[in-house]
């Protein structure tokens, strides 16, 4: 029978490269998303509690351009 081997223990050379690149990966966009520069828009959906719509900002071209050369 085998034993049943956790995806988060480190593999039998020390690294565990498998588990922390996609990690490492998710940050890197998270910060792209964050950092880059992106047009701000008015929506359409209405804020309850100030009746206001909601503001967005649109980077999404510029992060995936990212996600793709990554």
């Amino acid at each position: 029978m085998a034993r049943y081997r956790s995806p988060f223990r480190a593999f039998p050379d020390g690294s565990a490269i498998g588990v922390f690149t996609p990690l490492a990966i998710f940050a890197l966009l998270f910060l792209a998303q964050l950092i880059l520069p992106g047009r701000r828009v008015t929506g359409y959906v209405i804020n309850p509690e100030t009746g206001e719509p909601r503001n967005y900002r649109l980077n999404g071209i510029l992060v995936f351009a990212i996600a793709l050369i990554v």
